[in-house]
């Protein structure tokens, strides 16, 4: 185990891989949330996401980004920027935390827990950035 909350336990799969179990149905519904979101979004935003493998009934195996960001206020800077891309494509950033990001192999920032994200196409904040 490498990691819990109150909704799922993560377990590192020793292959670069993790495996997310829930444990109640927001947990259910942020593993299936990661799975949605992933495989329909804009291919743009999904480099800004950890890649999901394989996802069923009450888990999801998703690769293991080991680096996690530093608290810095320059990284708070990419945070921030990180949101705005995310809304452009019409992904609604709910709990994009400095915890729930980490770094690609390309040292990029990407968001490693996005079960809370929801994705609008017709949002609003959409049409503010045409």
């Amino acid at each position: 185990m490498i990691g819990y909350g109150y909704n799922r336990i993560v377990y590192d799969l020793n292959n670069g891989y993790i495996l997310k179990i829930a444990l109640c149905e927001v947990g259910l519904i942020g593993n299936a949330n990661e799975a949605y979101i992933y495989y329909n979004c804009n291919e743009e935003a999904q480099k800004y996401l950890c890649p999901v493998k394989e996802f069923g009934s009450g888990w999801i195996i998703m690769k293991k980004l080991g680096t996690k960001v530093p608290l810095a206020i320059m990284e708070y800077t990419k945070l921030i920027e990180l949101e705005l891309k995310f809304l452009r494509y019409g992904i609604i950033p709910i709990d994009l935390r400095l915890d729930n990001v980490a770094f690609s192999e390309d040292n990029e920032m990407v968001v490693i827990d996005y079960g809370l994200f929801t994705m609008d196409l017709k949002s609003p904040v959409l049409r503010w950035f045409d």
